[in-house]
Formats: C-alpha cells, sequence, structure tokens
C-alpha cells in the first residue's frame, strides 16, 4: 500500500504465544466468569469480575509482549511528528465514520432506539466505581486489545492483504464487544450492535498500518474510550 510505514516487528514466538491467548481473552474468560456468577451469584459485582479479567490480560501481554511494545515504542519515537498527526487525522476519520454510522442507521431503523447493551454495562460499573471503569477502559484496555487484535490479528492477516487484515481484525474486535450478550440476552439481534465498533476497528487498524507502530493506536484508543465513557456517563 502507499502512504504507509506498516512493518511487523512481533517476532512469531511472540505471536504464537499472543496468539494463543487471543481465545482464552475472547471465549475462555467470558465464559469462566459467567458460570462463577451462576454458580456463586453475588460473589462478585460485574465490575470486579471485569477489574480482574483486564487485570490478567493486561499482566499476560505485558508478560508476553513487553519487547514488542519497545521495540514499537522506538518506532513511534523516531516518528514522533508524523504518529500524532496520523492519530488526529484517525480521530476525524472516526468522527466522520461515527456520523455517517448513525445517518446509517437512522435510515434503516427510523425512530427505533438503539440501545447498545455493551454501552449500557458500561455506564452501570462506572456509577459503581468510575475511577475503575476509567482505568479498565482508558488504561489497560487500549494496550491489552491493540497487541491482540492489531498487533497479532491484523498484522498476520494482512499477509493475505490488507484488505484481509482491516476485514478480519475488524470483524473480531466488534464481536468480542457483544458476542455475549447474543449468548445470554438478546439473542442474535445483539449481533446488530457490531457496527457500533467497526468504525473504531477500522481506525485503529489504519493507524497501525499507516504511522507503523502499534503505539498509535494505543493512544488514539485511549482517547476515543475516554470520550466515550465521558458522553456516556
Amino acid at each position: 500500500m502507499r502512504n504507509t510505514l506498516f512493518q511487523n516487528t512481533m517476532t512469531p514466538r511472540e505471536t504464537a504465544l499472543l496468539g494463543v491467548y487471543i481465545p482464552i481473552y475472547c471465549i475462555v474468560f467470558p465464559l469462566l466468569v459467567n458460570w462463577h456468577s451462576e454458580r456463586c451469584p453475588g460473589a462478585f459485582t460485574q465490575l470486579q469480575y471485569n477489574v480482574v479479567y483486564l487485570l490478567v490480560s493486561f499482566a499476560v501481554v505485558l508478560l508476553l509482549g513487553l519487547r514488542y511494545l519497545r521495540r514499537e515504542f522506538d518506532t513511534l519515537l523516531d516518528r514522533k511528528l508524523f504518529s500524532v498527526i496520523t492519530a488526529i487525522q484517525g480521530y476525524f476519520i472516526y468522527i466522520f465514520a461515527g456520523y455517517a454510522l448513525v445517518m446509517a442507521l437512522l435510515l434503516m431503523f427510523g425512530g427505533v432506539e438503539w440501545e447498545n447493551p455493551n454501552n449500557e454495562a458500561i455506564v452501570g460499573m462506572a456509577m459503581d466505581d468510575t475511577m475503575k471503569v476509567l482505568a479498565m477502559s482508558v488504561f489497560l484496555g487500549p494496550v491489552v486489545e491493540e497487541v491482540l487484535f492489531r498487533g497479532v490479528v491484523y498484522a498476520q492477516l494482512r499477509r493475505f492483504g490488507a484488505l484481509a487484515g482491516y476485514a478480519g481484525s475488524t470483524l473480531l474486535f466488534a464481536l468480542l464487544h457483544v458476542w455475549q450478550y447474543a449468548v445470554w440476552g438478546d439473542g442474535a439481534a445483539a449481533l446488530l450492535y457490531m457496527v457500533d465498533y467497526i468504525p473504531v476497528g477500522f481506525v485503529l487498524a489504519w493507524c497501525y498500518e499507516r504511522s507503523g507502530s502499534i503505539w498509535t493506536g494505543i493512544f488514539l484508543h485511549l482517547g476515543l474510550n475516554y470520550s466515550a465513557l465521558s458522553l456516556l456517563i
């Protein structure tokens, strides 16, 4: 692709180890949380489950990918201005895509209220402890998700073409946020809410592709989560 500085610096060993953790993060952990909450109702709040989930995942990503993150940070420092410009461009692309999505939803569903269950869950947890939710959404989540979904999934699928990288990483990222509600909540209809995460998934992959550093996406992800959380609460 033109106008790109992408270079996958993750070693095969790092890719393999972090790749093994992706299904644990996306599927095994949520299943364990659901199983434990049904077996031991009231033992932990939803917020406490999520804090443990993200703290463990953050520790695993640091343990397995710290050298990768260090290499990518060196790349960021070598391209500081370009990375900042890329993140700013990504923000405005996301805003434009978000407005386009809202208009499309209005055209398709008219005045139907669009209530994303994941957003409602976040708001509920924030009412219990805003600072913990901020820590999860703004500091822990972006590092974990960028390394797994862009550093591993996007980089590996990109070998089959940029389109494969964008589509695969974005769809998996979107599915992560809603599949539990489809299984244990609203049924298959909950999968419609995946569209809320497609613009941000695409933009974060684009930032990684264009800047050549995973940290550009991490910082943009951090900012977007903070902005979204501020609006929600």
